[in-house]
């Protein structure tokens, strides 16, 4: 569940910074509204939606909860440097090179799955 709302957010959220990087707004809503709910406030509850669904969704596959929070992290920072480039506030590049080098980190990160059978001896 938290997966689903969590792309929404997110696909709504690049549809607003669209908007703002083209210049095109269909909609006709203010480029202030459309920063602050459009890109900080949907991304953030994106951001937040993928983050309860990595711990309370149910996975279909094995997930290494670690490497995902760690490299939603690094997201974070990405984001974040985003924000502050429409915002033109200093520290952009210092943002978006934390957020990649955290986010090229968590790929490397790799967890021993556990055995489902352990209290099984060998025969």
């Amino acid at each position: 569940m938290f997966s689903r709302l969590s792309f929404g957010a997110f696909i709504l959220s690049m549809l607003a910074l669209v908007i703002l990087s083209t210049g095109f707004n269909p909609f006709g809503f203010s480029y202030e509204f459309l920063f602050y709910f459009g890109v900080i406030i949907l991304g953030v509850l994106g951001f937040v939606f993928s983050l309860l669904s990595n711990f309370f969704d149910t996975p279909k596959k094995r997930v290494n909860r670690i490497q995902t929070f760690i490299f939603y992290l690094g997201m974070m920072f990405i984001f974040a440097g985003i924000a502050f480039k429409f915002m033109h506030y200093p520290y952009v590049i210092h943002l978006f090179a934390i957020g990649i080098l955290i986010s090229l980190v968590s790929i490397f990160i790799k967890v021993k799955p556990k055995s489902e059978n352990e209290d099984l001896l060998d025969g």
